[in-house]
């Protein structure tokens, strides 16, 4: 919640070093998560995000209080990444979107066929994400994965909410276009993305 994220912030700008780690135990997963889909195969998101709490720490007796400090995470990454993008002076694309592999409750015979299944539909959608313009996989990502809304993504990404709404609703009808005939159902698309979310976060 902001408010919790708001008083381990000014715990460790007091210089509450628990507090930082706190925080950085709350936040470092879903970070990692949205930094391994948008960041390309030469950047390690290990270091860009101990690179942003390495910052914060620095910087602790000057920074002000953000009304949401998860925004600000998110968006401090999103600055580590494309700063050491331009460092490495990379230019390949976003990497392909993977799903990490979960215990399910299923049987083993059930969870053999749900495996199969939902890899085969996943690599179908990441060939076809993989394609999109950097901008539209990002906005992708940060939606049905992290669950943020046009606004929380503008914060982010510095653009204005219909500005990020645009974005997805293009990335939405090439993926519609995209995708083969009888994969083309946004109902589908929205299944499939909320599955490998909810696989990630098991």
């Amino acid at each position: 919640m902001p408010e919790q994220d708001q008083a381990l912030w000014q715990s460790f700008c007091r210089g509450d070093r628990q507090a930082l780690d706190t925080f950085y135990l709350k936040h470092v997963q879903p970070l990692y998560n949205y930094g391994r889909k948008v960041a390309e195969e030469q950047v390690s998101v290990e270091d860009a995000i101990q690179d942003v709490f390495v910052d914060l720490w620095q910087r602790r007796a000057t920074l002000s209080v953000p009304d949401q400090p998860r925004l600000y995470l998110f968006r401090a990454l999103r600055y580590q990444i494309i700063h050491q993008k331009k460092k490495q002076q990379k230019r390949r694309s976003f990497s392909a979107l993977t799903v990490d592999t979960t215990i399910s409750t299923a049987s083993p015979e059930q969870d053999i066929v749900i495996r199969q299944s939902a890899d085969l539909q996943y690599e179908v959608l990441r060939k076809v994400i993989k394609k999109l313009p950097v901008r539209q996989r990002e906005i992708i990502s940060l939606h049905f994965f992290e669950k943020l809304s046009c606004d929380e993504i503008g914060t982010i990404m510095q653009l204005q909410p219909q500005s990020v709404y645009n974005l997805l609703h293009r990335a939405i009808t090439h993926l519609k276009k995209t995708l083969p005939l009888q994969l083309k159902a946004v109902e589908w698309l929205i299944v499939v993305l909320s599955f490998a979310s909810q696989l990630q976060a098991a």
